[in-house]
């Protein structure tokens, strides 16, 4: 009988320490997910998702996983010489219209010029801040007079974090 109480309690102890769930994390997109683990505790891990490109304007430092959210922003300036306002002045060009992708971006009078490579800084009405779809994209460009007679257009390749300067010639 003795034996029997023994291996009765033994094997009770064995059935009640099997039953017990083991606690841990149960999500299998944590980082520290346990297989053996039947009953959730609340410490599942995981990887901070963004954009890890530091080029972008939405760079997120503590990204670990890139969730394709990066955007971008490169500037274009178109601009001309004196030599150019002349010619326009000649053709009775009073103003120009400026286009990117088909959309109006700015207009000026054709009597602005530069008389020398301008700076990206410049405040001129034909620059563009453009958000791009990567880190360099390629953008078509139009310039039109007051008529709406096209003078000049063309592709132009923007970069991340960059102003190209353009001289329409």
């Amino acid at each position: 009988m003795k034996k029997f109480f023994i291996y009765s309690v033994s094997l009770l102890s064995l059935a009640i320490v099997s039953s017990c769930k083991q606690e841990g994390c149960t999500d299998i997109n944590a980082t520290n997910f346990n297989l053996q683990a039947s009953k959730d505790d609340g410490s599942c891990n995981y990887l901070t998702k963004g954009c890890t490109d530091p080029l972008s304007e939405t760079y997120n430092a503590a990204a670990e996983v890139s969730d394709g959210s990066c955007t971008y922003k490169g500037s274009v300036l178109f601009w001309y010489d004196q030599a150019m306002a002349t010619t326009l002045s000649n053709a009775s060009v009073t103003s120009l219209k400026f286009y990117v992708n088909d959309q109006l971006i700015g207009s000026s009078a054709a009597t602005v010029y530069f008389t020398g490579e301008p700076s990206c800084g410049s405040g001129s009405a034909s620059i563009t801040d453009r958000v791009l779809l990567d880190r360099t994209e390629a953008i078509e460009y139009m310039v039109r007079d007051q008529s709406d007679n096209l003078l000049w257009f063309g592709i132009v390749e923007m970069k991340a974090k960059s102003c190209i300067k353009k001289k329409l010639e």
